[in-house]
């Protein structure tokens, strides 16, 4: 009886035993899995606080872009009124969703168009390009009709300032610029040998 009993209570032994090496295993391998959990969730924190830095850092670059930019802005509208205008107001939250940018440039838009006196704005060189075309383009109606008229050399005066006036309402309107000497004799240029073809195909 006692040896049954010895060999029951080793058998209970060595279950328990093989029970506490089984558990110890599950919690050394639950405690690695949390450690690499911990892990990973550390360093997709740390990436995400990278992004969020380089996020912000790009946003006070731009914020200080577009101050700098209203501030020129703001000299501009000074000069267009002929008087001081104080300092430059602070930003107003606004529950508009537009890119500031953007009105930004239409004020700058706005400020070239009506400041006093013309404004060194480089035209395009499409533009700029497309002059002579212009001119030629306005100057044979003049011619023709000049040539119905019985004016002819009238509307050789007269041929140019066609083209002058749409190239000048162009670039003022769309570019906010002016024709400086360059372009106004690219317009006449062309306006003159607009004219002249139109008399050769008159006569």
């Amino acid at each position: 009886m006692a040896v049954d009993e010895y060999g029951l209570l080793c058998t209970e032994l060595a279950s328990a035993t093989a029970q506490r090496d089984a558990d110890v295993r599950a919690a050394e391998q639950s405690y690695v899995d949390c450690v690499a959990a911990l892990t990973a969730d550390i360093t997709s924190a740390e990436a995400a606080l990278s992004t969020v830095d380089i996020q912000v850092r790009a946003a006070r670059r731009r914020v200080g872009r577009i101050d700098a930019h209203a501030t020129t802005l703001w000299g501009r509208a000074a000069d267009v009124l002929g008087r001081r205008v104080g300092a430059l107001p602070g930003p107003i939250l606004s529950t508009v969703d537009a890119e500031p940018a953007t009105a930004l440039r239409q004020v700058d838009t706005v400020l070239r168009r009506y400041r006093l006196g013309p404004v060194p704005v480089r035209l395009p060189r499409r533009f700029v390009v497309a002059l002579p075309l212009l001119g030629a383009v306005g100057a044979v109606p003049v011619v023709g009709a000049g040539h119905a008229l019985g004016i002819g050399l009238l509307s050789l005066v007269l041929a140019p300032f066609p083209g002058l006036l749409a190239a000048r309402t162009l670039a003022h309107r769309r570019y906010a610029g002016w024709l400086d000497v360059g372009a106004v004799a690219l317009t006449v240029f062309g306006a003159l040998l607009g004219a002249g073809a139109a008399l050769v195909m008159t006569s």
